[in-house]
Protein backbone atom coordinates (compact mmCIF):
# COMPACT_ATOMS: atom_id res chain seq x y z
CA UNK A 1 0.00 0.00 0.00
CA UNK A 2 1.22 3.75 -0.82
CA UNK A 3 2.07 5.61 2.22
CA UNK A 4 0.26 9.39 1.83
CA UNK A 5 1.99 11.87 4.14
CA UNK A 6 -1.08 14.04 5.67
CA UNK A 7 1.94 16.72 6.94
CA UNK A 8 -1.15 19.70 8.14
CA UNK A 9 -2.90 16.45 10.35
CA UNK A 10 0.58 15.68 11.96
CA UNK A 11 1.58 19.03 12.60
CA UNK A 12 -1.43 20.23 13.79
CA UNK A 13 -2.46 17.20 16.09
CA UNK A 14 1.35 16.54 17.47
CA UNK A 15 1.63 20.38 18.12
CA UNK A 16 -1.63 19.77 20.82
CA UNK A 17 -0.16 16.75 22.06
CA UNK A 18 3.83 18.64 22.46
CA UNK A 19 1.50 21.62 24.11
CA UNK A 20 -0.01 19.53 26.85
CA UNK A 21 2.00 18.40 30.05
CA UNK A 22 0.10 15.79 30.33
CA UNK A 23 0.10 14.05 27.21
CA UNK A 24 4.20 14.18 27.13
CA UNK A 25 4.37 12.73 30.22
CA UNK A 26 2.04 9.91 28.84
CA UNK A 27 4.17 9.70 25.90
CA UNK A 28 7.58 8.69 27.96
CA UNK A 29 10.27 7.62 26.03
CA UNK A 30 8.72 7.98 22.64
CA UNK A 31 8.46 11.70 23.23
CA UNK A 32 11.34 11.96 20.73
CA UNK A 33 9.69 9.91 17.98
CA UNK A 34 6.94 11.92 18.18
CA UNK A 35 8.76 15.30 17.99
CA UNK A 36 10.83 14.22 14.88
CA UNK A 37 7.83 13.31 13.10
CA UNK A 38 6.24 16.25 13.99
CA UNK A 39 9.37 18.54 12.66
CA UNK A 40 9.05 17.03 9.31
CA UNK A 41 5.45 17.72 9.50
CA UNK A 42 5.74 21.53 10.25
CA UNK A 43 8.52 21.92 7.48
CA UNK A 44 6.37 20.59 4.82
CA UNK A 45 3.46 22.53 6.06
CA UNK A 46 5.83 25.77 6.88
CA UNK A 47 5.03 26.32 10.46
CA UNK A 48 8.35 27.47 11.68
CA UNK A 49 7.41 28.23 15.32
CA UNK A 50 6.68 24.46 15.80
CA UNK A 51 9.94 23.44 14.09
CA UNK A 52 11.97 25.64 16.40
CA UNK A 53 10.37 24.06 19.38
CA UNK A 54 10.49 20.19 18.38
CA UNK A 55 14.04 20.47 16.54
CA UNK A 56 15.28 22.39 20.04
CA UNK A 57 14.03 20.12 21.73
CA UNK A 58 16.22 17.04 19.60
CA UNK A 59 19.03 19.02 19.69
CA UNK A 60 19.04 19.69 23.51
CA UNK A 61 18.63 15.71 23.91
CA UNK A 62 21.14 14.41 20.91
CA UNK A 63 23.71 17.05 20.03
CA UNK A 64 25.38 14.73 17.87
CA UNK A 65 22.94 12.64 16.00
CA UNK A 66 23.08 11.96 12.60
CA UNK A 67 19.44 12.17 12.39
CA UNK A 68 19.17 15.48 14.06
CA UNK A 69 21.22 16.93 11.31
CA UNK A 70 19.36 15.71 8.68
CA UNK A 71 16.64 17.79 10.16
CA UNK A 72 18.38 20.44 10.96
CA UNK A 73 18.83 20.43 7.32
CA UNK A 74 15.45 20.16 6.37
CA UNK A 75 14.59 23.25 8.32
CA UNK A 76 16.87 25.44 6.52
CA UNK A 77 15.47 24.12 3.02
CA UNK A 78 11.92 24.68 5.07
CA UNK A 79 13.49 28.73 5.33
CA UNK A 80 14.78 28.66 1.84
CA UNK A 81 17.90 28.16 3.41
CA UNK A 82 19.45 26.26 0.22
CA UNK A 83 23.11 26.84 0.12
CA UNK A 84 23.50 26.79 4.34
CA UNK A 85 21.16 22.96 4.03
CA UNK A 86 23.71 21.93 1.57
CA UNK A 87 26.68 22.57 4.07
CA UNK A 88 24.73 20.48 7.07
CA UNK A 89 24.67 17.77 4.67
CA UNK A 90 28.68 17.93 3.47
CA UNK A 91 29.21 18.04 6.99
CA UNK A 92 27.25 14.78 7.89
CA UNK A 93 28.85 12.80 5.09
CA UNK A 94 32.29 13.85 6.30
CA UNK A 95 31.39 12.42 9.39
CA UNK A 96 29.50 9.43 7.88
CA UNK A 97 30.44 9.22 4.62
CA UNK A 98 27.56 6.61 3.80
CA UNK A 99 24.72 8.07 5.50
CA UNK A 100 21.47 7.64 2.75
CA UNK A 101 19.88 9.97 4.52
CA UNK A 102 22.05 12.68 3.53
CA UNK A 103 23.12 11.81 0.47
CA UNK A 104 19.10 11.70 -0.96
CA UNK A 105 18.96 15.07 0.88
CA UNK A 106 21.71 16.15 -1.75
CA UNK A 107 19.81 14.57 -4.62
CA UNK A 108 16.58 16.96 -3.85
CA UNK A 109 18.49 20.30 -3.61
CA UNK A 110 20.49 19.20 -6.62
CA UNK A 111 16.94 18.75 -8.67
CA UNK A 112 15.55 21.77 -7.06
CA UNK A 113 18.61 24.21 -7.78
CA UNK A 114 20.93 22.42 -10.46
CA UNK A 115 19.12 20.49 -12.35
CA UNK A 116 18.79 17.26 -13.57
CA UNK A 117 22.06 16.58 -14.43
CA UNK A 118 23.24 17.35 -11.16
CA UNK A 119 20.65 15.13 -9.36
CA UNK A 120 21.58 12.48 -11.94
CA UNK A 121 25.31 11.95 -10.72
CA UNK A 122 24.50 12.16 -7.03
CA UNK A 123 21.79 9.75 -7.64
CA UNK A 124 24.19 7.60 -9.15
CA UNK A 125 26.34 8.06 -6.61
CA UNK A 126 24.01 7.21 -3.82
CA UNK A 127 22.90 4.09 -6.39
CA UNK A 128 26.56 2.58 -5.92
CA UNK A 129 26.18 2.09 -2.59
CA UNK A 130 22.39 1.24 -1.70
CA UNK A 131 21.80 -0.09 -5.61
CA UNK A 132 18.37 -2.30 -3.50
CA UNK A 133 16.55 1.22 -3.35
CA UNK A 134 13.81 0.38 -5.83
CA UNK A 135 12.13 4.27 -4.90
CA UNK A 136 15.94 5.87 -6.18
CA UNK A 137 16.16 3.98 -9.31
CA UNK A 138 12.29 4.98 -10.23
CA UNK A 139 13.32 8.39 -9.52
CA UNK A 140 16.70 8.07 -11.58
CA UNK A 141 14.27 6.58 -14.32
CA UNK A 142 12.09 10.35 -14.37
CA UNK A 143 15.69 12.42 -14.46
CA UNK A 144 16.47 10.51 -17.54
CA UNK A 145 13.22 10.60 -18.91
CA UNK A 146 13.04 14.59 -17.93
CA UNK A 147 16.41 14.58 -20.39
CA UNK A 148 14.73 11.95 -23.09
CA UNK A 149 17.01 9.49 -22.65
CA UNK A 150 15.18 6.64 -23.03
CA UNK A 151 18.10 3.81 -23.28
CA UNK A 152 19.34 4.78 -19.59
CA UNK A 153 15.54 5.34 -18.16
CA UNK A 154 14.55 2.01 -19.55
CA UNK A 155 17.89 0.39 -17.72
CA UNK A 156 16.77 1.93 -14.38
CA UNK A 157 13.09 0.62 -14.43
CA UNK A 158 14.21 -2.51 -15.51
CA UNK A 159 15.91 -3.02 -11.64
CA UNK A 160 12.71 -1.42 -10.54
CA UNK A 161 11.09 -4.30 -12.21
CA UNK A 162 13.07 -6.63 -10.56
CA UNK A 163 12.08 -6.26 -7.21
CA UNK A 164 8.36 -5.17 -8.37
CA UNK A 165 7.32 -8.08 -10.37
CA UNK A 166 4.00 -8.03 -10.03
CA UNK A 167 3.38 -4.15 -10.23
CA UNK A 168 1.05 -3.17 -12.96
CA UNK A 169 1.86 0.68 -12.94
CA UNK A 170 5.51 -0.26 -13.24
CA UNK A 171 5.17 -2.25 -16.48
CA UNK A 172 3.26 0.04 -17.81
CA UNK A 173 5.59 2.98 -17.34
CA UNK A 174 8.71 0.41 -18.70
CA UNK A 175 6.35 -0.51 -21.92
CA UNK A 176 5.67 3.40 -22.10
CA UNK A 177 9.80 3.94 -22.66
CA UNK A 178 10.33 1.02 -24.96
CA UNK A 179 7.11 2.30 -27.15
CA UNK A 180 9.13 5.68 -27.39
CA UNK A 181 12.07 4.36 -28.11
CA UNK A 182 10.36 2.87 -31.43
CA UNK A 183 11.91 0.09 -33.69
CA UNK A 184 10.28 -3.36 -34.12
CA UNK A 185 12.53 -5.40 -31.47
CA UNK A 186 11.70 -2.36 -28.94
CA UNK A 187 7.56 -2.29 -30.01
CA UNK A 188 7.40 -6.17 -29.09
CA UNK A 189 9.28 -5.85 -26.11
CA UNK A 190 7.01 -2.71 -25.21
CA UNK A 191 3.92 -4.71 -26.12
CA UNK A 192 4.96 -7.54 -23.78
CA UNK A 193 4.91 -5.69 -20.55
CA UNK A 194 1.25 -3.91 -21.83
CA UNK A 195 -0.02 -6.96 -21.54
CA UNK A 196 1.40 -8.03 -18.61
CA UNK A 197 0.77 -4.56 -17.15
CA UNK A 198 -2.88 -5.37 -18.30
CA UNK A 199 -3.03 -8.78 -16.65
CA UNK A 200 -1.66 -7.25 -13.72
CA UNK A 201 -4.44 -5.15 -13.37
CA UNK A 202 -7.08 -7.44 -14.00
CA UNK A 203 -7.94 -5.67 -16.89
CA UNK A 204 -8.65 -2.18 -15.85
CA UNK A 205 -5.17 -0.48 -17.11
CA UNK A 206 -6.90 1.67 -19.99
CA UNK A 207 -3.48 2.95 -20.50
CA UNK A 208 -2.34 -0.52 -20.84
CA UNK A 209 -4.90 -1.15 -23.57
CA UNK A 210 -4.34 1.77 -25.28
CA UNK A 211 -0.56 0.58 -25.63
CA UNK A 212 -1.70 -2.79 -27.06
CA UNK A 213 -3.05 -1.02 -30.11
CA UNK A 214 -0.23 1.42 -30.38
CA UNK A 215 2.08 -1.43 -30.72
CA UNK A 216 -0.43 -3.06 -33.52
CA UNK A 217 -0.39 0.51 -35.13
CA UNK A 218 3.58 0.44 -34.97
CA UNK A 219 4.08 -2.97 -35.77
CA UNK A 220 1.63 -2.89 -38.81
CA UNK A 221 3.92 -0.69 -40.73
CA UNK A 222 7.31 -2.22 -39.58
CA UNK A 223 9.03 -3.96 -42.55
CA UNK A 224 9.20 -8.32 -42.20
CA UNK A 225 6.56 -8.35 -39.49
CA UNK A 226 3.49 -10.45 -40.80
CA UNK A 227 0.50 -10.08 -37.92
CA UNK A 228 -0.19 -13.68 -36.20
CA UNK A 229 -3.40 -15.00 -35.38
CA UNK A 230 -2.25 -14.67 -31.68
CA UNK A 231 -1.36 -11.26 -32.12
CA UNK A 232 -4.47 -10.51 -33.98
CA UNK A 233 -6.79 -11.83 -31.32
CA UNK A 234 -4.38 -10.23 -28.76
CA UNK A 235 -5.70 -6.49 -30.35
CA UNK A 236 -9.09 -7.71 -30.43
CA UNK A 237 -9.61 -8.60 -27.21
CA UNK A 238 -7.69 -4.98 -26.08
CA UNK A 239 -10.25 -3.32 -28.16
CA UNK A 240 -13.26 -5.04 -26.95
CA UNK A 241 -12.11 -4.46 -23.44
CA UNK A 242 -11.24 -0.98 -24.21
CA UNK A 243 -15.37 -0.52 -25.29
CA UNK A 244 -16.36 -2.66 -21.88
CA UNK A 245 -14.19 0.03 -19.91
CA UNK A 246 -16.08 3.01 -22.09
CA UNK A 247 -19.44 1.83 -21.87
CA UNK A 248 -19.63 1.37 -18.61
CA UNK A 249 -18.89 4.72 -17.66
CA UNK A 250 -20.29 7.02 -20.39
CA UNK A 251 -22.13 4.90 -23.45
CA UNK A 252 -21.67 8.16 -25.66
CA UNK A 253 -17.80 7.98 -26.15
CA UNK A 254 -18.01 4.19 -27.45
CA UNK A 255 -18.53 6.01 -30.96
CA UNK A 256 -15.79 7.96 -30.83
CA UNK A 257 -13.53 5.38 -29.63
CA UNK A 258 -14.23 2.85 -32.50
CA UNK A 259 -13.18 5.71 -34.63
CA UNK A 260 -10.16 6.03 -33.03
CA UNK A 261 -9.49 1.82 -32.90
CA UNK A 262 -10.22 1.47 -36.68
CA UNK A 263 -8.00 4.17 -37.29
CA UNK A 264 -5.46 2.35 -35.53
CA UNK A 265 -6.19 -0.67 -37.27
CA UNK A 266 -6.97 -2.63 -34.60
CA UNK A 267 -10.39 -4.62 -35.04
CA UNK A 268 -13.03 -6.68 -32.82
CA UNK A 269 -12.29 -9.33 -34.61
CA UNK A 270 -8.91 -11.33 -35.62
CA UNK A 271 -8.16 -9.05 -39.00
CA UNK A 272 -8.53 -11.15 -42.16
CA UNK A 273 -4.79 -9.83 -43.07
CA UNK A 274 -3.52 -12.22 -39.85
CA UNK A 275 -1.72 -15.22 -40.72
CA UNK A 276 -2.75 -18.52 -39.09
CA UNK A 277 0.64 -19.90 -37.50
CA UNK A 278 -0.13 -23.83 -38.26
CA UNK A 279 -0.51 -22.43 -42.77
CA UNK A 280 3.06 -20.85 -42.20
Amino acid sequence: AQRVRRSEAVATIGAQLLGSPKARAALGEELFVVCEQVCVAACDFNAPALVRQTLGALQEAFPDSMRVGRLEGLALEAEGRFGEAEEVYAALLKKQPGNADAMKRRVALAKARAGPEEAIKLLTEYLEAYAADTEAWAELAELYLSLSMYKQAAYCLEEVLLSAPHDAAKHLRYAEVMYTLGGTENVLAARKYFAAAVELSGGHSVRALYGLCACAQALAGAKGHKLSLGEAKLYANAADRLRTLYAQVDSKHETLLAGALEAMGVYAEPSARAQDPART
